[in-house]
């Protein structure tokens, strides 16, 4: 694995399907698209690379491996953090026991991560998660969402730090 990240984000990774059409259809028509294009998408990967384009050294590649069944080596090598479940991290592993305990939780987390995984959060049943609140929204995203709306795709759209300062000077 490389150097830690700054920011780690849970989040979906898609493609963007793009078609350019000659206006907006009326409810209910289709149009004759053209130009199809294909940009990198999902949420969480468009924030992982808006907080990429800022500076921040950030994570991405998590896999939540639901429903359980076996996956090879070569994907797991290539995974920031994994989110299974016992039954999931019990089928990874291929054993037919159980995990009834918070050490047999720690054996089983300790074999995936020999695996050459990143990080391990193993879900338990009876265990919460609690994810902080949003920050206040600042003049320096106000700019960033001003100008994603100005090029196509999700990720393509986002601006560069360097882009975004520009624009704060520029803006009066």
């Amino acid at each position: 694995m490389s150097e830690p990240a700054d920011i780690v984000v849970l989040g979906s990774l898609n493609a963007d399907l793009v078609q350019r059409v000659d206006r907006v259809p009326w409810p209910g028509e289709t149009l004759q698209g053209k130009d199809l294009e294909t940009f990198a998408g999902g949420k969480g990967a468009t924030q992982a690379g808006a907080a990429g384009r800022m500076g921040a050294k950030t994570a991405m590649a998590i896999l939540d491996p639901a429903p359980s069944r076996t996956l090879g080596g070569d994907l797991l090598r290539n995974v920031d953090l994994l989110t299974p479940n016992e039954t999931e991290a019990l089928t990874l592993l291929r054993r037919d026991d159980s995990i009834e305990t918070l050490a047999q939780a720690e054996v089983a987390a300790k074999q995936l991560l020999s695996l050459c995984i990143g990080t391990v959060v193993l879900k338990l049943g009876h265990k919460v998660a609690c994810w902080p609140g949003r920050d206040s929204v600042t003049q320096s995203r106000d700019s960033e969402s001003r100008l994603s709306t100005t090029k196509a795709g999700a990720q393509n759209s986002v601006p560069s730090r360097g882009e975004v300062e520009r624009f704060l000077c520029e803006t009066p």
